[in-house]
């Protein structure tokens, strides 16, 4: 794998796909590059015991394997408070992507069922829109997921509330199950039309 303009890729060329892809209230999404210091943000989810994200090589040099791997930023003002994780998934066949769970590192704006149900949630408003619209338009690709039960970082509750909230809402179907990573993991697809038509319907943070 090479890192071509910061962004690891093997097929060749700047990737400028989303450099800024929506702004809202107050938070942008951007693509890492190598001269973006998450020293910073290293820091602080250490501090919340998010292992995953607490280094470079928990977080970006776990992914050298791949044939491709993006990393979107999710901006407060200047301040990166979220990050999510793309890469490609031959696991399920050519063509194909996987997103990572979200790691935030600021509290939800709401309580109750429908922060999710109604995208209201820093997630749905900025980061998987930026994913699927970056899959859906450059690659044509099938989107996928995984959860697992692993309490840190209440990974455990995208696996037991989250996606099957978004399973009965008709945005992602349960296609299986698979170890992956060490890890016994469910897996999810996404319905691209579907997601758009609710994404669409709900208010923005605007």
């Amino acid at each position: 794998m090479k890192i071509v303009g910061g962004v690891k890729n093997v097929i060749g060329g700047l990737i400028d796909m989303y450099k800024v892809v929506r702004i809202g209230r107050y938070c942008r999404i951007a693509g890492w590059e190598l001269n973006v210091d998450l020293t910073d943000y290293y820091k602080r989810a250490k501090e919340k015991g998010f292992v995953n994200n607490a280094s470079r090589e928990m977080l970006i040099d776990c992914f050298d394997n791949e044939s491709q791997m993006h990393l979107f930023l999710l901006y407060e003002d200047d301040t990166i408070i979220g990050t999510q994780v793309l890469h490609t998934f031959p696991e399920m066949g050519p063509n194909c992507w996987r997103v990572g769970r979200t790691s935030l590192l600021v509290p939800p704006l709401g309580k109750g069922k429908s922060i999710i149900t109604k995208f209201q949630n820093h997630t749905d408003q900025f980061l998987h829109p930026a994913v699927i619209k970056f899959v859906e338009e450059r690659y044509g690709a099938t989107l996928y997921s995984t959860t697992n039960m692993n309490p840190e970082a209440k990974q455990n509750q995208s696996h037991l509330i989250y996606f099957p909230l978004l399973e009965k809402m008709g945005v992602v179907d349960k296609v299986g199950d698979m170890e992956y990573r060490y890890t016994n993991q469910s897996v999810w697809k996404f319905n691209f039309n579907r997601f758009w038509e609710l994404y669409n319907l709900f208010p923005k943070w605007n």
